[in-house]
């Protein structure tokens, strides 16, 4: 093919491995929020390394359009890396992350992320302190927001921490929890405060941490870490998205127990009440971490599968990027069980 496609395309049982594998992936990213065209781009080329938008496109049935966006905005970030085909003028695309090489490597990029986001807090508290009125209740909100935001940082962190230094114990994280009982929200905020909340918002949305996430439920769970209690009326109106979208993500997080209903009108209104903002992100780590539970016995039978076929299997393209793929999952079930302990364990004692 005169594209080089060919050597990207897997057969047989290769093929069903990697259709295995990109479930996987989009099973657990999609339960962060990520969208699925960002799943399907970042899924193949963690599989098949190098590739031109042309062979993605054919792999993934995306435009052309919507895989130059989002090759942009990873490339933003450093996690894609584009470099000129020698004699051509067509570029090919890769991950920028040694994703296999250790799992320290991928806690130094979720290290980082969270450093910025910590940084962004610090700094948006002393513009808090220096434009607002301290005595006011909404200054009281907005405070104790960030600071309990600044609090579920400090945790993560700390179970960073935990994994690098093994004489550290999950206790040491008992200072972090918060168990206040967290200030009443307002229905209504004032327009300097409407401002200062969207500031907030867009930050979170803007960083590595919701890159590629689906806008609505960005939003939707910002919106419940600032007013804490909403309908889906308050939702619209805050997003200016319709009632169907808004529908979805306050069923996922109802789900996975992000929120729960508080009150129901006499009209059937219904009000969703958010957990501590330490539980809620909690809770959707969990999440995300049992999908890995969920998998790992599927990925072992798929390994062993491997090993028993290798004298066959090694001869259709693309035997290697699997065994690769699955040693990099493999080796890091362990820790990801050992996150779960500290995720369950934040969730105990909140």
């Amino acid at each position: 093919m005169s594209d080089g496609l060919k050597s990207h395309i897997f057969e047989g049982k290769i093929l069903e491995y990697k259709n295995e594998l990109m479930n996987f992936f989009i099973e657990v990213n999609t339960s962060r929020g990520q969208t699925l065209t960002l799943c399907k781009i970042i899924g193949n080329l963690l599989i098949h390394g190098n590739l031109t938008q042309k062979q993605l496109k054919k792999l993934t049935n995306l435009s052309t359009g919507s895989i130059s966006t989002n090759f942009s905005a990873l490339a933003s970030i450093g996690v894609v890396e584009k470099k000129r085909i020698l004699g051509t003028h067509t570029y090919e695309y890769s991950i920028n992350i040694d994703l296999t090489s250790s799992f320290a490597s991928s806690f130094r990029m979720g290290l980082q992320y969270l450093n910025q986001a910590s940084n962004f807090l610090e700094s948006k508290k002393r513009e808090l302190e220096d434009r607002f009125e301290s005595f006011s209740e909404e200054f009281q909100l907005f405070s104790n927001i960030m600071q309990d935001f600044s609090n579920v940082i400090r945790l993560y962190l700390k179970i960073y921490e935990i994994f690098i230094n093994s004489s550290l114990e999950m206790s040491d994280l008992n200072p972090f929890i918060n168990h206040h009982t967290e200030l009443d929200h307002f229905d209504k905020l004032s327009a300097k405060f409407i401002g200062f909340e969207s500031e907030f918002l867009d930050f979170f949305m803007a960083t590595p941490i919701f890159l590629g996430k689906r806008e609505i439920f960005s939003k939707t769970l910002g919106y419940f870490i600032t007013r804490r209690h909403l309908t889906q009326s308050d939702l619209k109106e805050l997003t200016g998205l319709s009632a169907g979208k808004i529908s979805q993500d306050i069923n996922r997080l109802l789900d996975i127990g992000v929120i729960k209903v508080s009150e129901i009108s006499k009209t059937g209104e219904i009000t969703y009440e958010r957990k501590s903002i330490t539980a809620s992100f909690f809770t959707i780590s969990r999440n995300i971490l049992s999908i890995y539970s969920k998998w790992k016995k599927r990925l072992e039978e798929i390994a062993s599968e491997l090993r028993n076929g290798e004298k066959e299997l090694k001869k259709l393209n693309g035997y290697e990027n699997i065994v690769r793929m699955l040693r990099m999952y493999l080796d890091l079930m362990p820790h990801f069980e050992k996150m779960r302990e500290a995720v369950d364990y934040v969730l105990n004692k909140s």
